[in-house]
């Protein structure tokens, strides 16, 4: 057993999902694609005794830099009501929550309105998260309220929008950057800020229109629009929170040694993830042992940050929350303990993967710019975790992170298939590819309501043409209940993993195909794996089944019949023969995206045997591809 003093738990539109044979809730819903149930958060209560980090009893999963010098609450006996628990006592242990969201409010402080209502939805505090009270569930439950959608349009108590003056400041992407423009983290990063309220409270979807017309003579492409500003733009509203869980038990307290007050447990209410079969340690352990060859990969192989746990951070939890409980020198709260005995041994090898959702910190991610679950701000010098820096709505920010070669790996997905380049998003290919299924290019399911790119012919020349970036809203679709883990929701780690991989061997023999064996780019030029991402689009993806007739045919092309999972690949170029990007243009229909498709190979990836079957248009059979980590 483990514990932390941190949950995570998850919001959703369907109500928390138990399910027997994973022994926990999962976030699935069997009857409904695009339903997404909240996932719980279970919270216990113990005597704990404080540790130094290098005392023997201490055992983290993880350490992170100072760990020696810190202290950590270590468990030793758990408080349940009753007479059995401790010898002559009758305890009682009572719960209680609190929760807060505060995006809208904090937002409208940074934008200049000094004193933001602090009621909803400005700052709300009551349909967040609650304590269960359900007796088959027991005691110390934080089940998220379960909304009809994941976004809802903010409006104050008298049924009137709340909107927002949008700056006249530079930015990208067609959203506010709160951060940049303000140079602080105490608000949302982003702000979404495509829906125009006029003074008659008309609303105006930016993302319908792109040029200036009699009406409206300041109209243009909506990331031009957003960056002049000058208009009230609506705020939207999710149900993301983070607050604490504290426990009262009389009879212990302050009693023959024990405190008399309670040390409480930090509780986040975050988005969805999207990857629950999938956790952020066992990429973190996985990228770091001998399944990558060549060292240099490993922190390569990544689009942006390497995936950290939010295990491993060492920060106090969010000092600014109204009547926080929180001190700041309590740097080890998201930590993961064991009880204070030798450490149990693993799970037995070959056991299978738990498939329920988890609510502990290994599970949720440590990178916080701004983060998936949580963010980080300052308050008198002292670094703290809060929830209020996530993106306003949390899908505006979902999106960029996915667009950024999945910024968060095992949480966020990466849509670099799906859409075209984001400008200045400091990009580097496809990391993690998703399915043509997963990304509705076949099947349309796609998981978030953006389907992938399609292949139409003009003059003679192959175009793909996508959804733009730019125009694809994902506060809208969230609204529009578009999202879906039906597929992603069954791809475990191994799966998972086995993409990276696969694509990484694929990329080393493209850069051989677009150079010589000689030249082996990927290895032997600097960030080389990164460079070699950039010269290529992955059109199609999918997972190959053993017995497909290509498969067939390329093992007796080649002599070669490769083991594990296999994945069947199509690329084309994204750079010129100089290395240059090839352009983006745009259609009649002025959100979509084309580019011409050149340059394009057909490739079998089998990355359990480091093996690449690939061949060009017009090629009659398949051949080997040039995978050499070193």
């Amino acid at each position: 057993m483990v514990y932390s003093r941190t949950g995570n738990a998850r919001v959703g539109n369907r109500p928390a999902r138990y399910v027997p044979d994973f022994r926990g809730f999962h976030p699935e819903v069997p009857a409904e694609p695009f339903g997404i149930a909240v996932s719980p958060a279970r919270y216990a209560a113990y005597l704990a005794v404080e540790l130094p980090g290098n005392a023997s009893d201490v055992h983290r999963m993880g350490n992170a830099t100072g760990d020696a010098n810190r202290k950590f609450w270590i468990p030793v006996h758990k408080l349940f009501p009753g007479r059995e628990c401790l010898d002559q006592l009758n305890l009682t242990v009572a719960f209680k929550a609190f929760h807060v969201n505060e995006k809208i409010f904090r937002a409208q402080k940074l934008l200049g309105n000094n004193n933001p209502p602090s009621a909803p939805p400005y700052r709300i505090t009551k349909g967040l998260a609650e304590l269960s009270t359900d007796a088959d569930l027991g005691p110390g439950w934080v089940v998220p309220v379960d909304h009809p959608h994941f976004v809802e349009q903010a409006k104050d108590s008298a049924g009137k929008d709340v909107t927002f003056l949008v700056p006249n400041k530079p930015g990208n992407w067609a959203t506010v950057d709160l951060w940049s423009i303000f140079n602080t983290k105490s608000a949302p990063e982003y702000l979404h800020a495509r829906t125009e309220v006029l003074p008659d409270g008309t609303r105006r979807d930016l993302n319908q229109v792109n040029a200036p017309s009699t009406a409206f003579p300041q109209d243009r492409p909506v990331e031009a629009r957003v960056r002049k500003g000058g208009y009230q733009a609506l705020h939207y509203v999710d149900f993301t929170a983070d607050g604490f869980v504290d426990v009262a038990c009389p009879a212990v307290q302050g009693v023959q040694g024990v405190d008399a007050e309670s040390v409480p447990a930090y509780s986040i209410v975050a988005a969805p993830d999207f990857f629950p079969a999938t956790g952020q340690r066992e990429l973190m352990e996985w990228v770091q042992s001998n399944a990558i060859p060549n060292p240099v990969f490993k922190d390569q192989i990544w689009g942006s940050a390497p995936p950290e746990s939010l295990n491993n951070q060492r920060f106090p939890a969010n000092l600014q929350m109204p009547g926080s409980p929180f001190v700041k020198s309590d740097t080890s709260i998201t930590a993961i303990v064991g009880l204070p005995h030798p450490n149990s041994t693993s799970p037995a090898a070959g056991s299978g993967l738990l498939r329920r959702q988890s609510h502990m910190t290994d599970d949720g991610a440590g990178v916080f710019s701004p983060g998936w679950e949580v963010s980080r701000d300052t308050m008198n010098g002292t670094q703290h975790l809060a929830a209020y820096g996530l993106g306003s709505p949390f899908p505006e920010d979902s999106k960029l992170c996915a667009a950024l070669s999945s910024f968060w790996p095992a949480v966020a997905p990466d849509v670099t298939r799906t859409m075209d380049t984001a400008q200045k998003a400091n990009l580097s290919g496809t990391v993690i590819p998703m399915t043509d299924t997963e990304i509705g290019q076949v099947g349309g399911l796609p998981w978030d309501g953006v389907s992938g790119p399609v292949v139409i012919v003009e003059g003679g020349q192959a175009f793909a043409e996508y959804n733009s970036f730019a125009h694809a809203d994902y506060a809208r679709n969230a609204m529009a209940d578009k999202f879906s883990i039906r597929l992603t929701s069954k791809v475990d780690f191994h799966a998972y993993s086995s993409r990276i991989f696969g694509m990484l061997c694929g990329y080393l023999a493209l850069g051989v195909e677009r150079t010589s064996p000689a030249a082996n780019p990927v290895v032997t030029n600097a960030q080389g794996l990164t460079t070699e991402r950039l010269q290529w689009i992955v059109l199609s993806f999918n997972e190959l089944n053993t017995g497909d007739p290509e498969l067939t045919q390329a093992t007796i092309d080649t002599g070669k019949n490769p083991n594990g999972p296999l994945f069947r690949t199509t690329v084309f170029r994204a750079t010129d023969n100089h290395g240059d990007p090839i352009p983006f243009s745009t259609p009649a229909n002025f959100q979509k995206r084309r580019i011409p498709i050149s340059g394009r190979l057909e490739l079998i990836l089998a990355p359990t045997d480091k093996v690449v079957f690939l061949k060009r248009p017009g090629e009659l059979k398949w051949r080997l591809g040039v995978v050499k980590f070193v």
